[in-house]
C-alpha cells in the first residue's frame, strides 16, 4: 500500500494555469475521488501522478520516494481510462496477459495472476472473445483486469464509467468499491459525477478552476461545504443560494435579500467572520424548506414564489418556484403538485442554513 504526497504541484500550458499550487496527502489504501466540472484540473493532476504529464513545479512522492521525474512504468501504477483500451485483434485473455509481457515474472506466476483477476471480476465466460464481441461493461471489466493483474502500488481511473448506461454504472460502482476494499490498493478516481463521488469515495477532493476547494469525507463536504462553489456543486437537487447583505437590528444579525429576511444564529455569523453591511450568500438545501399556507404576506424567514415547474421523481416531487430572477427548489411529498404560476410560500429553517462571506 502506498501513500501519495502531492507537494506544491503546479501545471501550466503556456499562460494557462491548469493546476494551481496544490498540496495534499492521499493516505495508503484510501479510495480518493477527484471531483469537479470539466476543465477544473482533476485529470491533469491525475496525469501528473501517473507520469503522463510533467509538473511545471512541485513534487509527487509515493511514500518517501520522489517519482516526479520517473516514467509511468517506473512508478508501478495502473490506469483505467474512459474508453477501455484493448487490442481489438486479441482475445480478452490475451489482452490481460499482455500487461505482464515485460513484468519479469515466470510463466507460472503470470498464469496464477491472470486466473486470480479473472475470478475476481467474474469474466471467465468472455475471455475467449475479442473486444468487438463484448458489451460495454464487459470491456471495462477486462480493462480493470489488465490493470489489476500487474498488482500496482497505485490504481488510477479517469472517468471509467462515463460511457456506460445508468444501470450498468450503478452495478460497477458497487463492484469496484468492494474490489478496492478487498485489495486495499490506494486508488484515485476522477469524475464529474457527484453521485459517483459521494457513493464511492472515502475522501472527495473538490476542484474548481485549477484549485482545490475542499477535501473531506462525502458527509463532511455535503453537510459543511467550505465555499459557495462546493455548496452549489454538491447535492441533487442543488442547494438554494441567495445573495444578500447582513443587517444589525434589535441586537441580532439578519440576512436580507430581495426575497427573504431571516434572523441568523449568532454562531453561524461568527463562523463566517462577516459584519453588518457586508455582502454574503445564504444557502439552504431543498429539504430544509417547507411549503406553508400563504398569509397576507411573507413573514420572517418566508419567501413568496410562483410555481415554475414540478419535477416528479416518484418517491418525492421537487417544486421549483421563482421570485424575480431567483430560483428556489423545495422537496415535497409526491401528492404536492401545485398548478404552474400559482402563488406559494416557503419557510426557511434557520437552524439548517449555510452562510458564505465574500472572503470565505
Amino acid at each position: 500500500m502506498t501513500t501519495i504526497h502531492i507537494d506544491r504541484l503546479r501545471k501550466m500550458y503556456k499562460e494557462q494555469v491548469a493546476v494551481a499550487e496544490t498540496t495534499m496527502t492521499l493516505e495508503s489504501g484510501q479510495f480518493v475521488v477527484f471531483l469537479g466540472p470539466s476543465g477544473c484540473g482533476k485529470t491533469t493532476t491525475l496525469n501528473c501522478v501517473a507520469g503522463f504529464e510533467e509538473p511545471t513545479s512541485g513534487r509527487i512522492l509515493f511514500d518517501e520516494r520522489d517519482v516526479t521525474t520517473l516514467a509511468p512504468h517506473e512508478r508501478n501504477v495502473a490506469m483505467v481510462f474512459q474508453s477501455a483500451l484493448l487490442y481489438p485483434h486479441l482475445t480478452a485473455l490475451r489482452n490481460v496477459e499482455m500487461s505482464l509481457v515485460h513484468a519479469g515474472i515466470d510463466a507460472a506466476e503470470q498464469k496464477r495472476r491472470v486466473a486470480e483477476v479473472v475470478e475476481l471480476l467474474h469474466i471467465g465466460a468472455v475471455m475467449h472473445k475479442r473486444p468487438g464481441a463484448l458489451s460495454g461493461g464487459e470491456r471495462q471489466r477486462v480493462a480493470l483486469a489488465k490493470a489489476l493483474v500487474r498488482q500496482p502500488d497505485v490504481f488510477l481511473m479517469d472517468e471509467p464509467f462515463s460511457a456506460l448506461d445508468a444501470a450498468l454504472r450503478n452495478s460497477l460502482r458497487s463492484e469496484l468499491v468492494l474490489l478496492q476494499k478487498r485489495l486495499a490498493v490506494t486508488t484515485v478516481f476522477v469524475t464529474h459525477d457527484q453521485v459517483e463521488a459521494m457513493t464511492m469515495g472515502d475522501v472527495v477532493v473538490v476542484m474548481n478552476a485549477g484549485h482545490v476547494e475542499q477535501i473531506g469525507s462525502p458527509q463532511d463536504i455535503y453537510e459543511r461545504p467550505a465555499s459557495r462553489f462546493v455548496a452549489g456543486f454538491i447535492g441533487s437537487p442543488p442547494m438554494n443560494l441567495v445573495d444578500g447583505r447582513l443587517e444589525a437590528r434589535a441586537g441580532r444579525t439578519w440576512f436580507r435579500s430581495e426575497s427573504l429576511a431571516l434572523a441568523l444564529p449568532d454562531a453561524l455569523v461568527a463562523g463566517v467572520g462577516a459584519k453588518a453591511g457586508e455582502s454574503v450568500t445564504l444557502g439552504v438545501r431543498p429539504q430544509h424548506l417547507d411549503l406553508v399556507d400563504a398569509g397576507p404576506g411573507p413573514g420572517e424567514g418566508q419567501v413568496a414564489v410562483n410555481a415554475y415547474a414540478v419535477e416528479r421523481l416518484g418517491k418525492e416531487n421537487i417544486v421549483v418556484g421563482r421570485h424575480g430572477e431567483q430560483v428556489w427548489r423545495v422537496i415535497a411529498e409526491p401528492h404536492v403538485q401545485p398548478a404552474l404560476d400559482s402563488a406559494l410560500t416557503l419557510r426557511v429553517r434557520p437552524e439548517a442554513v449555510h452562510l458564505f462571506g465574500a472572503r470565505s
